[in-house]
């Protein structure tokens, strides 16, 4: 069974540090990262990215050994900001694309919502 696990937790991190390395480039091309994160080897590989995130794995390997219940705590606190933030971003992009919908009276909304916008108003609050 730790054979599993351990191949488990092993692929996941191989699927985000190709996953970030990649995001990491785009970025950098859009101008959203610093440009040597565009760097790419004769085979089209991020390195930059590739190690700058390994270098992130590798301060919270450190961190962990020190103090791993802070540390557990610290991550799984920005885990759930990042994803009640994207959530409310959702909520308020969907509210601010009702409202100017509805002032246009030539886009009719033909699928509406029971109660909405209230129950997107509500949704936010919760």
């Amino acid at each position: 069974m730790n054979i599993v696990v351990l191949t488990a937790a092993l692929s996941s991190l191989n699927y985000g540090l190709y996953l970030t390395g990649r995001i990491l480039r785009s970025m950098s091309m859009g101008g959203s990262a610093p440009k040597y994160m565009n760097k790419i080897n004769d085979n089209g590989i991020p390195y930059a990215g590739i190690l700058t995130t390994i270098s992130i794995y590798f301060i919270g390997v450190i961190f962990n050994y020190y103090i791993p219940s802070i540390i557990f705590n610290i991550a799984l606190n920005i885990a759930s900001l990042g994803i009640l933030s994207s959530w409310i971003f959702i909520i308020l992009c969907q509210i601010k694309l009702r409202s100017k919908i509805n002032k246009v009276k030539e886009n009719k909304i033909y699928f509406r919502l029971t109660g909405s916008p209230y129950t997107s108003w509500m949704t936010l609050f919760f």
